[in-house]
């Protein structure tokens, strides 16, 4: 009974996730690879591992990880996308790894892969992080400060060439800097004064995204993101046409066709009615006959 309880959760959390992630109006972030590359760190770490010490890529895993939830909780309090988190399709991977997944036919074993493998690909732009630096110095019998130094780059995962949509370095508050008793705790206090910067940048850098609900009687175009979202009445929106197609080789693709927009009214928590300010009679023809229209918010 217990295998079976735990199957059914497996399955059921990853259809949740794909479902989700099918009818999500927002951009996914995927966040990707989050690696220390300051050449002094990776040099002691080198050493030691030489010597059969792991002291130093312990600690180097540790930076990467809590930065790497750091980034995570940051883009998500932006109200900007939907983060994917790769780490739980990872784990359901190892769960269909185990005694009880082998309880599971081949073929159901083969589709919960098939949906773990749609959220993997389901992304629109990936977010990775290079830790360039990590200076770390010793106060005595105090403990120990942090000057981090990292880059978070955002780039679009539905271009051939994943180009870059945003950069940018940060640098921790050395005014905030409090001597914290170990060097993995130091880390931790210095990553937390970029906190408000990472989250402003999210917000101020990434447009909010939605999409056309229904129109009203009288043809205001109600859209599913509002003051959860950070939007404010006078927002404007860009409504673009998304068309999904086929080409010859049989890989699926969009064309994108800017075709109006949209002025904030009335917004509520999760949806706004606006006024459609341009390309009103084709909006109105398009959602009538079912097209998927985006609506990208302009940046002030």
């Amino acid at each position: 009974m217990k295998k079976l309880i735990t199957l059914l959760l497996i399955m059921q959390a990853l259809t949740t996730m794909a479902q989700s992630l099918q009818t999500s109006n927002a951009m996914v972030l995927r966040i990707d690879s989050v690696c220390v590359t300051d050449q002094k760190l990776l040099a002691v770490r080198d050493r030691q591992l030489a010597q059969g010490k792991t002291t130093m890529a312990n600690a180097i895993a540790t930076f990467e990880a809590v930065t790497r939830e750091a980034l995570k909780a940051a883009a998500g309090a932006s109200k900007r996308f939907d983060v994917s988190d790769m780490d739980a399709a990872r784990r359901m991977e190892r769960e269909l790894q185990t005694e009880m997944a082998m309880d599971l036919s081949a073929a159901d074993r083969e589709k919960l892969r098939n949906e773990m493998a749609h959220k993997a690909l389901l992304v629109d732009w990936v977010l990775q992080c290079d830790i360039t630096n990590c200076q770390f110095t010793r106060k005595g019998n105090y403990g120990w400060t942090c000057i981090l130094h990292i880059t978070p780059i955002v780039r679009d995962r539905r271009s051939e060439t994943l180009r870059i949509i945003a950069s940018r370095p940060f640098v921790s508050k050395i005014k905030k800097m409090v001597i914290r008793p170990t060097r993995e705790d130091a880390y931790n206090e210095a990553l937390s004064t970029m906190k408000e910067d990472l989250v402003e940048w999210f917000t101020g850098t990434f447009p909010v995204y939605a999409r056309i609900m229904r129109l009203d009687e009288a043809n205001n175009a109600v859209i599913d993101c509002g003051t959860m979202h950070n939007v404010e009445r006078g927002d404007i929106f860009q409504v673009t046409h998304i068309d999904r197609q086929i080409n010859d080789d049989g890989k699926t693709f969009d064309t994108e066709t800017v075709v109006g927009t949209l002025r904030a009214k009335d917004v509520l928590i999760d949806q706004t009615a606006c006024s459609i300010t341009s390309g009103k009679d084709e909006i109105i023809n398009l959602n009538a006959n079912g097209a998927v229209l985006q609506c990208k918010m302009i940046m002030k």
